[in-house]
């Protein structure tokens, strides 16, 4: 199994996030390193302040953010594109330092940060397994030359081609992708449903915005979940850049913790569960 490393926060990086409208998933990447973890527990912070930002969707009322005000659509986009910045998930991680058990981990693997994530103890031993497997897996697989932003660097700063004319394909490679100029981030959240007496009786994930996915859970699951209960997010993680997973890869990790939740807490999964039928 490839070994990954759980790497401590210097909690005044976590401050000084905060104090430019920042959060937990925002302090740079560059921190000390902790020994290997063998249970795959990740490290408390200590003195933790507010966790992430609510963004509000909808509203002029709620339109602001950071202080400056910002178009409602524009809210609501930037929402659907961060859902780790809604505010489900900001009162969830909020939750960090507060005695609720929730601690804040993140992940180094061989290439760099692979995780960053909010959760019980338990829940980042089973994430921590998983992506150690999807890094042993990846040193299985062959190596495909160098990537595409190599060749493009070697294009642009050839001295020996610097006053040809470029060829079709030359600008073709020149001209970086809307997904090389932008990294993506991977999401992935597991949420419960509990009944009125707090137990959990539906565990399930999602890699989108978590309020859109619970309205859609109560319109296909109408009938199997708890009537008197409420839905509660329960495990957050991102994972980008270098050393950091494609949301295939992500989901992986998302279910991995949902189903190994359900079997420790003894409660359904919504994948296991047949969607409701309006029409029968």
């Amino acid at each position: 199994m490839c070994a990954v490393k759980h790497t401590v926060y210097d909690p005044r990086q976590l401050q000084l996030a905060q104090r430019r409208g920042g959060d937990f998933f925002d302090v740079p990447g560059s921190a000390r390193s902790a020994p290997v973890s063998s249970g795959g527990r990740g490290p408390r912070l200590s003195q933790p302040r507010t966790g992430l930002r609510p963004i509000s969707e909808c509203g002029a009322a709620c339109s602001e953010v950071d202080g400056a005000p910002q178009p409602a659509l524009a809210v609501r986009a930037r929402a659907k594109e961060e859902p780790w910045r809604s505010p489900l998930v900001a009162d969830f991680a909020a939750g960090l330092g507060r005695g609720v058990g929730l601690e804040a981990m993140v992940l180094q693997g061989p290439r760099g940060v692979a995780l960053r994530a909010v959760g019980e103890a338990e829940d980042h031993q089973v994430a921590s397994r998983k992506i150690a497997d999807i890094e042993a897996r990846r040193k299985q697989l062959p190596s495909h030359g160098p990537s595409v932003d190599l060749a493009e660097g070697r294009l642009l700063h050839d001295a020996k081609r610097r006053n040809a004319v470029r060829r079709g394909s030359d600008l073709a490679l020149a001209v970086p992708s809307a997904a090389l100029a932008v990294p993506s981030m991977a999401f992935g959240a597991v949420y419960e449903y509990r009944d009125a007496c707090g137990t959990a009786k539906v565990v399930a994930s999602t890699a989108t915005l978590p309020e859109r996915q619970l309205a859609l859970d109560q319109r296909h699951y109408e009938d199997v979940l708890p009537k008197s209960g409420k839905a509660s997010i329960v495990w957050v993680g991102i994972s980008g850049g270098r050393g950091g997973m494609d949301e295939a890869e992500m989901a992986e990790v998302r279910r991995q913790v949902a189903s190994s939740r359900a079997d420790r807490l003894q409660a359904q999964k919504l994948s296991d569960i047949k969607p409701y039928s309006r029409h029968g």
